[in-house]
């Protein structure tokens, strides 16, 4: 699991400081609004009854223009019966008009699909595999932002 998570914040840092030059930075906490509100369009195809948990590290992380980015990080927790691997397959489709698919830059045993706003957010979101306790994984990463003016709360 620890070796899951490595992978995949390599490759999403390595993904969004990618993308953080050359325009008007937005303020950090309108980035921050912009990542959560993709984050919880993921959430929202979920079953009502299901819990989410927000892990979220609040410290800024910092990208090539002197800014930094949000990254927010939120466990989801459905009914035992739910199915991880076909609600990852089916989420591009389920959203298709919000998100772009990205190709995955790591190659994973477990289901995985990377999203992109049009905006810039990045969503990773990646399921347990068939036969663990169901358990949906979803990473935002806001893009390039200026500082925050102070600590988040």
């Amino acid at each position: 699991m620890i070796r899951r998570w490595v992978f995949t914040w390599v490759a999403l840092v390595a993904f969004v400081l990618s993308g953080c030059s050359g325009e008007t930075l937005p303020t950090y906490d309108a980035a921050r609004a912009e990542a959560e509100a993709a984050m919880q369009r993921v959430v929202d195809q979920h079953p009502a009854d299901s819990r989410v948990v927000d892990t979220t590290d609040l410290t800024p992380y910092a990208c090539s223009d002197g800014g930094g980015f949000f990254t927010g990080h939120w466990l989801v927790t459905p009914s035992t019966d739910f199915d991880t691997v076909q609600f990852v397959e089916d989420l591009p489709s389920r959203l298709a008009d919000e998100f772009a698919t990205q190709t995955p830059q790591v190659v994973h045993s477990y289901p995985v699909v990377e999203l992109r706003t049009a905006t810039g957010v990045s969503v990773t979101v990646s399921g347990s595999p068939n036969g663990e306790p169901p358990v949906v994984d979803i990473l935002g990463m806001s893009r390039c932002a200026q500082g925050p003016t102070s600590p988040s709360p």
